[in-house]
């Protein structure tokens, strides 16, 4: 009898420790603040409400793409890079 005790003693601690490692995942589904990717010239990226673009030479035109797509799943917007060089700056 002590040993099942022990037993489910031990599968609860496993898993609360199973279910701590999911809380502190580093998932980035949504975009986080102020998450800065410099974009490359010809690579799509995806853009979420609250996104900004911003040039990295202010003298400098930043020319970009813009493609929109809506679907069953909802809108999604897209940007690419044709010239100049920008920074994507994730928003919330």
């Amino acid at each position: 009898m002590k040993t099942r005790k022990w037993m489910q003693f031990l599968i609860i601690v496993l898993l609360a420790v199973v279910v701590a490692a999911c809380g502190s995942s580093s998932y980035k589904g949504e975009a986080s603040d102020e998450d800065v990717i410099a974009m490359e010239l010809g690579v799509e990226y995806q853009v979420f409400a609250g996104d900004r673009i911003e040039p990295l030479e202010a003298e400098e035109d930043a020319r970009i793409s813009v493609r929109h797509v809506v679907g069953e799943g909802g809108d999604e917007k897209y940007v690419t890079l044709l010239t100049g060089s920008a920074e994507l700056i994730r928003g919330t």
